[in-house]
């Protein structure tokens, strides 16, 4: 008997440990992953659509003039010779002869948009006379004058803001979760002890 009790005062002693452990590995609120952040331009977006419907884009840090965001966002860029400032090729596209203007059905128009703006303007002056600010976003479509297909910007700052007060709401809600399950586990571990004493002592009886 002697034995029996002292096995019965024990086992509990090692059992508890065992299941705080695995409780608290159950219950303890999980940590959020680190979202990686999308690629984003610090400086101006430059988007060119190419004869062949294909778009790029890239990003120019800090360009001094329209023509300067295309080399610096990584584009080569070939002017009419007769016209200097007007663009006859972006990337060797396409393959024509730039000793004078292209025609109006066949040319590279230039767009702009302003910081967080999800829609092109056209610009009625050339590239080499606007000065982009960080933020915004330059454009580039051959053909007969439309705006490239790939909007600048998907999102504005405003709906940035709100985005992260969202993620930050969910986060919230989970520590305050993980809170009420502390106090639940202890619970759960004194129920299983008292049934673990309750099965050794029917055991005994017998």
């Amino acid at each position: 008997m002697l034995k029996k009790a002292l096995a019965t005062l024990i086992g509990p002693v090692f059992v508890v440990p065992v299941l705080i452990g695995t409780t608290a590995a159950l219950t303890s609120p999980a940590q959020p992953a680190v979202a990686q952040e999308d690629e984003t331009c610090d400086g101006v977006t430059v988007v060119v659509e190419f004869p062949d419907g294909d778009s790029e884009r890239g990003c120019a840090a800090d360009p001094s003039d329209g023509l300067d965001a295309l080399r610096q966002a990584g584009f080569t860029v070939t002017e009419v010779s007769s016209q200097p400032g007007m663009v006859c090729r972006i990337n060797a596209l396409p393959d024509t002869s730039c000793s004078q203007a292209p025609p109006p059905e066949d040319y590279w128009s230039y767009w702009t948009a302003d910081p967080g703006d999800s829609a092109w303007d056209y610009s009625p002056a050339g590239p080499t006379v606007v000065e982009p600010e960080a933020g915004s976003a330059q454009g580039w479509a051959f053909g007969a004058g439309d705006e490239p297909s790939d909007a600048p910007s998907t999102a504005s700052a405003d709906e940035s803001a709100s985005d992260d007060t969202a993620s930050n709401s969910g986060a919230d809600d989970e520590d305050e979760n993980g809170k009420y399950w502390w106090l639940v586990a202890p619970m759960l571990v004194i129920a299983l002890i008292l049934l673990t004493l309750a099965v050794k002592k029917r055991r005994d009886d017998e």
